[in-house]
């Protein structure tokens, strides 16, 4: 049941006895999966059956690794946590990558190396940052997040604000790169380094999405990763740092990684990141083939040159001119049980805002997120289309 990419990970059989239990256990587990959880037992009813705008994708090789972490009860730093940070920095490229609980503790630990680098002493220091960042940025006290307005086709940082931003108390950039698709991060570092600024990366949205053929989260000195339910892959919680920065490998921090249950699911998951990925790429381009003759009422995001984008969710805007509102096509579906997302639910008034031109606060009035998860149906996304479609004509 296991496959050659797994296969080091099970525990060591001593006896006979060993392995009739453990080949018990994961003829349960199959069978368990394939009555209760395997999708295939599930037909897609038209109206009926729920199209979250986020789900998890996975089979019976989760559920098997994660038996297999229960059984050690190694329960923390054991060789799943080992594995899972050495395939993850494989898989990236990246030369130093840290597992974490959590997604939040990710961030914590972002800024508790960032109080440990050597910034020159100066009153309440500031870093730039994008409204779509993670609301943990907004929440911390230790830095002033100073936000700069989105592009109205990318939904990322406007990167022609960001100099007129810096001040001598900027101490560093924080990029996200918006449902995946990739920031102009060349652009990016490029200020970061003429003005000494540390460059980091939220890498939520975005895992497996790639600038210039470079994974994003490689080409900053900190990347920091989330690996929640709404992610590219999940381990339930969990999140990872990659420390790209010479100088802030060699700075202590908390005891914080992930446990060994997380990483199990995570090796699980990672295995099957490269068909994830090209499953995002290809449910996004259906909704995006399906609605694009109504580019007159709505917008969808562009991507830039040279950016390969992993989409995590499908976003769409209501253009202003459009006959019709936000919330009442977002009504429309949840009748038919086609749920929907903010794209986010932080109000502008509560933002630092550096520079302003109102883009975001549009955007984030106007829009809603799409489910494109590698477990949803050709059926689930042609039903989507057809019922988008039918209130457009319908209050067009």
């Amino acid at each position: 049941m296991y496959n050659e990419w797994t296969v080091d990970l099970m525990t060591s059989i001593n006896t006979a006895r060993d392995l009739e239990i453990k080949t018990s256990i994961q003829k349960l587990i199959k069978e368990w999966y394939e009555l209760k959880l395997d999708k295939i037992n599930f037909p897609f009813i038209y109206g009926h059956t729920v199209i979250p705008a986020f789900n998890k994708a996975f089979d019976e090789e989760e559920l098997m690794m994660l038996s297999e972490a229960c059984l050690d009860f190694t329960l923390c730093e054991g060789r799943f946590v080992k594995q899972f940070e050495s395939r993850l920095a494989n898989f990236f490229n990246a030369e130093c990558v840290i597992s974490t609980i959590s997604e939040q503790m990710a961030f914590q630990t972002t800024f508790q190396l960032l109080n440990s680098y050597n910034f020159k002493k100066t009153c309440q220091p500031e870093i730039i940052t994008t409204p779509f960042a993670p609301h943990y940025i907004m929440e911390q006290g230790d830095f002033t997040p100073i936000i700069i307005d989105i592009e109205p086709d990318t939904y990322n940082m406007d990167t022609d604000l960001l100099q007129h931003a810096i001040n001598q108390r900027t101490k560093a950039i924080f990029i996200h790169h918006t449902a995946g698709n990739p920031v102009n991060i060349q652009k990016v570092s490029e200020i970061a380094k003429n003005n000494n600024l540390l460059l980091i990366e939220s890498c939520f949205d975005s895992i497996g999405s790639k600038f210039k053929n470079q994974h994003v989260g490689t080409m900053s000195d900190i990347a920091v990763f989330g690996f929640g339910l709404n992610q590219q892959f999940t381990t339930g919680e969990g999140g990872a740092l990659f420390l790209n920065n010479e100088n802030l490998r060699k700075m202590p921090v908390s005891n914080i990684k992930m446990t060994e249950m997380q990483a199990s699911i995570g090796l699980a998951q990672l295995r099957k990141l490269p068909y994830f990925i090209e499953a995002r790429k290809r449910n996004f381009n259906i909704l995006f083939d399906g609605l694009r003759s109504f580019q007159n009422v709505l917008c969808f995001p562009e991507k830039i040159d040279d950016s390969d984008p992993c989409w995590a969710y499908f976003p769409v805007v209501i253009k202003e001119n459009a006959a019709f509102k936000k919330d009442d096509l977002v009504e429309y579906l949840k009748n038919y049980n086609i749920l929907t997302e903010p794209i986010i639910e932080m109000p502008e008034t509560e933002l630092n805002w550096g520079t302003k031109n109102n883009t975001f606060g549009y955007i984030s009035k106007n829009s809603f997120k799409l489910g494109i998860y590698p477990s949803i149906s050709d059926e689930a996304l042609k039903f989507i289309i057809s019922k988008i479609t039918e209130f457009i004509i319908n209050n067009n």
